[in-house]
């Protein structure tokens, strides 16, 4: 099955998590950047020229009406992200699109802020997809493959879940390398890890180690 294919089922199915940043909304002298993210659930639903990109906050984008789908490199130029940490600026998107009224058109946009870079690049390649050829050119001799039994998770499915494990492993990982014998280690080694799943065993292991302790308390005999 294609990407596109599953990126689609998914979203039209159980819909995709993200943040939409309320881009109006003032932060204030003490607030954060995460005030104004409002925690969303986006379906993609119809077929053909009603198909709609629907926002759990009530926001519905005619998918036919979109413009464009960009990804950013630095920080958009508006008092709401002004506080925004820089590692979120590889998650957002923004959404460009033109609602027809009677007598004109008008732009809109919105930013979407995703967990992962995972979820943002197959936001917006399946978007693209869908807003070129349709919902059921994607589709089309792909859908069948899903029925009968669980599916196996798409490639865009495992590489966000890589991407979170990597995440949490953080400071964790990078002591792992100031230990480690091996003075070659690099961080891209320890990426791979994340393809890696542990027996049982070694959780017990790291219990009966750790002792209700953190990772960081161990010295290196008992780290390694």
């Amino acid at each position: 099955m294609s990407a596109a294919a599953e990126w689609l089922l998914d979203i039209m199915q159980t819909g995709i998590s993200c943040c939409l940043v309320e881009r109006h909304r003032s932060l204030g002298r003490n607030g954060e950047f995460k005030d104004i993210c409002l925690k969303s659930v986006i379906r993609i639903e119809g077929f053909g020229i009603n198909t709609s990109l629907e926002v759990s906050s009530g926001l519905s984008i005619q998918v036919k009406e979109i413009t464009a789908i960009e990804c950013h490199v630095e920080r958009p130029d508006l008092p709401a992200f002004r506080l925004a940490p820089k590692e979120i600026i590889s998650k957002l998107l923004t959404v460009r699109w033109s609602q027809t009224g009677r007598q004109c058109q008008t732009p809109q946009y919105i930013y979407l802020l995703f967990k992962t870079i995972a979820d943002t690049r197959a936001f917006r390649e399946g978007l693209e997809m869908t807003r070129k050829f349709g919902v059921k050119a994607v589709l089309q001799g792909q859908a069948g493959n899903r029925c009968g039994g669980v599916a196996a998770p798409s490639a865009w499915q495992m590489e966000r879940g890589k991407e979170g494990f990597r995440r949490e492993l953080g400071s964790f990982g990078r002591s792992v390398l100031v230990v480690a014998d091996e003075p070659t280690a690099s961080t891209a080694e320890v990426d791979d890890f994340a393809g890696l799943c542990e027996p049982a065993e070694v959780h017990e292991t790291w219990a009966e180690v750790l002792q209700g302790r953190k990772a960081t308390a161990l010295d290196r005999n008992a780290l390694q």
